[in-house]
This record gives structure tokens, C-alpha cells and sequence, in this order.
């Protein structure tokens, strides 16, 4: 009767530790498909509360039969065994966007801590319809960090969502090489420009696609492309010669075109900076895209500006026109 008691103490015990690392998440902006958000908010619960676990008791986390890809589980476990992580609380609201031109949606956001790390560092997990999970990675930049700019134009939460799923998936298009979603974002009309910086104020430039401007007191050489054709050396030449593409991108702030005419309604100016890194050529500077969003279905990049300095909306409107 004793052994019986102090086993049944101990099962109390381990089911009352459980329970006080359960993790609870919550699926947000699935309204029209509450059991889809039901059973990926159940796959994420399980999967952070077992990280909970592995984290304090300094174990391997169980996943095994958690509704995760086969590919994706062994994602998971190798980022575990460089570095364990959790989530700072208990619960958590998660918002969900459908990512364009696919059946899959993405989880933005979570926040997770690592060890021996005071910061949390913002992770993006993708899940198809049928809620099973397909991608658990760092997120290419902090999407709880971006910057909206005010004036006279306003960003609305459904604009700032959009632009969201729009910067995640076109950083996920270079490391993937996916041509076809980068012909589909970028306008082949629109305007590809890159700038560098010229100690002299003696113009240089000679071929018909190429400009020199002043822009304060600094003068760049610019070189001046069709989007259509940029992608086009992205495929046959970027991607073709070099094994990995690695775009990071810092911080983006984002600004509503301030011009009050109806015709500049749905248009934004995105500034950046990204450090570009692949197998064979590596940069720093700012990059700006131009943005249409009036058919906020399918986002159009007008243009691609991309300058070893940062610039002013005003400036960049120099350029383009």
C-alpha cells in the first residue's frame, strides 16, 4: 500500500509539472477556419510546451508525433542542438497571413528566447491547409520592429499585414532562388536601379542605361535597368553561379506615399538595409522598393533602388523621376 501511495505521489508530481509547462497559443485572423486554427494552435502548444520541458529538464525535445513535416522535425532538432530555446511566457496570441500565390499560411512573429540570451530573436513558421507545419525558421528580419512613418496617409493593420507576408516571402524568393515568385512581384515595366558613390564630381558615365545625380552634396553613377531584365540576370547569372543567396535585412520602415492625388492612393516607399551575401559577392546599403498595393491580392514592386547610403522619400522621387 506504500509503494502504491509514493507512486501515485510521484504521477501527481509529474503530471502537476506538466501542466505548469503547458504552453497555450491562440490562432489569430483564422476566423473563417476555426478548426484550422484549433489544430495548428494545438500542434504549436504541444510543440512549446515541449520545448518548455527539454529546456529545463536539459533534454531533447519530443516531437516525434507532433503534425510536423518529417523535414521540417529535423529542422527543429538541429537548431535545438546548436542552441535550446523557448518561449519567454505561457501563452501567447500568434496572427496568421496567407502567403500569395501558395495554399500555405505563415505564422509571424514568435518570439523566442534562447540560452544564456537576454533578447528574444523573432522565428516564422509555415503550416499548408491541412494544418500540418512545413517550415520553422528565423525570420529574415524583426516583423514586431517595423517601422510605419505617419503624415498625411495612414497605414491601416490589414496594409502593414500585407506588407509583411510581401518582405517575408520576397527574402525567402532570393535564398530559395524562386523565379517564378519573383517574376510575379516584381513589375517587368518597373525600374531596377543601382547607384554607386563617385569621389568626383567629373561625370564618368557613358552608356545610354546609365545617369549620374547629386544627391546633397554627393554625386552617384547609376545604372538603370528594366525589372524584367534584373530578375532575368538573377536566374541565368546570380543564381546560376552561386550556390546560397542570403539577403539580411535590417530594419524596414515604411511610408505611405504622402502625395494627397488619388493616383498615388495604395503606393509605398519600403527603405532598408540589407547586408547581401552569397557564395561569391557580398555588399551593405540601402535598398528602397516602390510598391503598389492597390490590388492588395497581388502586391507590384515599381521599382528597386539600391544605394551604399540611405536617402530621403524626397531624393528617391528625384531619381524615379
Amino acid at each position: 500500500m506504500k509503494r502504491l501511495l509514493i507512486c501515485l505521489f510521484c504521477f501527481l508530481c509529474c503530471f502537476a509539472n506538466a501542466q505548469n509547462n503547458k504552453v497555450t497559443i491562440r490562432i489569430d485572423y483564422l476566423d473563417k477556419n476555426p478548426a484550422l486554427a484549433n489544430s495548428v494552435g494545438n500542434t504549436l502548444s504541444n510543440l512549446f510546451t515541449e520545448f518548455d520541458l527539454a529546456y529545463t529538464n536539459s533534454t531533447q525535445p519530443n516531437i516525434r508525433n507532433l503534425n510536423i513535416s518529417e523535414n521540417t522535425k529535423s529542422k527543429i532538432l538541429s537548431l535545438w542542438t546548436r542552441q535550446k530555446f523557448r518561449l519567454p511566457g505561457k501563452s501567447v496570441t500568434l496572427g496568421v497571413a496567407k502567403l500569395y500565390g501558395t495554399t500555405e499560411y505563415a505564422v509571424f512573429s514568435v518570439p523566442l528566447q534562447a540560452e544564456g540570451v537576454s533578447n528574444c530573436v523573432d522565428y516564422t513558421i509555415q503550416f499548408n491547409s491541412n494544418g500540418l507545419i512545413t517550415n520553422f525558421e528565423r525570420s529574415p528580419f524583426s516583423l514586431s520592429q517595423l517601422k510605419f512613418a505617419t503624415g498625411n496617409r495612414t497605414i491601416d493593420a490589414q496594409t502593414k499585414n500585407i506588407i509583411n507576408v510581401m518582405l517575408y516571402q520576397l527574402s525567402n524568393a532570393y535564398a530559395t532562388k524562386d523565379v517564378e515568385y519573383l517574376r510575379k512581384i516584381y513589375d517587368p515595366n518597373g525600374y531596377c536601379i543601382t547607384g554607386t558613390k563617385s569621389n568626383s564630381n567629373v561625370s564618368t558615365v557613358s552608356a545610354a542605361n546609365e545617369r549620374r545625380v547629386q544627391l546633397d552634396k554627393d554625386y552617384y553613377d547609376l545604372t538603370i535597368k528594366k525589372l524584367s531584365e534584373y530578375v532575368d540576370d538573377l536566374e541565368n547569372k546570380v543564381f546560376k553561379y552561386n550556390a546560397w543567396v542570403k539577403p539580411i535585412f535590417g530594419t524596414p520602415e515604411i511610408t505611405a506615399h504622402q502625395n494627397p492625388d488619388a493616383e498615388y492612393d495604395g503606393i509605398y516607399y519600403i527603405n532598408v538595409f540589407q547586408n547581401y551575401q552569397s557564395q561569391h559577392y557580398n555588399d551593405k546599403g540601402w535598398l528602397t522598393l516602390v510598391v503598389n498595393l492597390r490590388n492588395q491580392s497581388n502586391p507590384l514592386i515599381l521599382a528597386r533602388v539600391w544605394l551604399p547610403n540611405k536617402i530621403t522619400n524626397e531624393q528617391l522621387t528625384s531619381i524615379l523621376f
